[in-house]
């Protein structure tokens, strides 16, 4: 990758997954300035941008591998996690990971945390990242529920988007901002009809 063709990308904010890492290379370089100077003052702010860094780094790869491997992907490696993906899209109430599943990764969540508060080191950017993941698993259950409307309106538009008029934009589950980033969210100004509704809430949504 040229500078030029780079440029280019930043221009039209068309970009390949090679450039989506170089711009959150960029992105990096102050945040972990910023966690080195804090790291022998205040330890709780230290921790608090630790953690945000990690869970923000599992944003940005749920990103990339919901846009580049998950759909950019699908007719060169059709394995078994892109079938069940394309499943998603065309039956969006069925959700393959469980309640009990997502009970044991919050369980599982709260002992890092615990972990990361004892050792008091960078462990807390791996728990942050983890944070992420589960983060995910419970928002991906919430929007597709109605009632998320009232706490997160604009992700659930971005998921309808996404799974019924623009499978090709509104990758973000936890967050839009790399949507908005790399200019793959949905037009504002687009309304979503009943119809597309009820295909993705089903009929048995409260």
């Amino acid at each position: 990758m040229n500078t030029r063709s780079f440029y280019l990308s930043w221009k039209s904010r068309k970009f390949s997954e090679t450039q989506c890492y170089a711009v959150l290379f960029f992105l990096l370089i102050p945040a972990s300035y910023l966690i080195i100077q804090l790291e022998s003052g205040n330890r709780i702010l230290f921790h608090g941008i630790v953690f945000s860094s990690g869970f923000t780094l599992f944003t940005f790869f749920e990103y990339i591998a919901h846009r580049f491997w998950m759909h950019g992907k699908e007719e060169k490696h059709p394995g078994k996690r892109l079938e069940l993906h394309k499943h998603h899209h065309t039956h969006p109430t069925e959700l393959k990971i469980t309640a009990s599943m997502r009970n044991c990764l919050l369980l599982a969540n709260l002992i890092l945390v615990a972990v990361a508060c004892w050792l008091d080191n960078y462990f807390t950017l791996f728990t942050g990242f983890y944070s992420g993941f589960v983060g995910y698993c419970f928002m991906h259950v919430i929007l597709h529920k109605r009632w998320a409307a009232k706490f997160f309106p604009a992700l659930q538009v971005s998921h309808i988007h996404h799974h019924c008029k623009y499978p090709d934009r509104c990758f973000g589950i936890c967050t839009t901002r790399w949507d908005q980033l790399f200019n793959t969210a949905s037009p504002k100004e687009i309304k979503i009809s009943e119809r597309i509704l009820q295909f993705y809430f089903g009929n048995h949504d409260h």
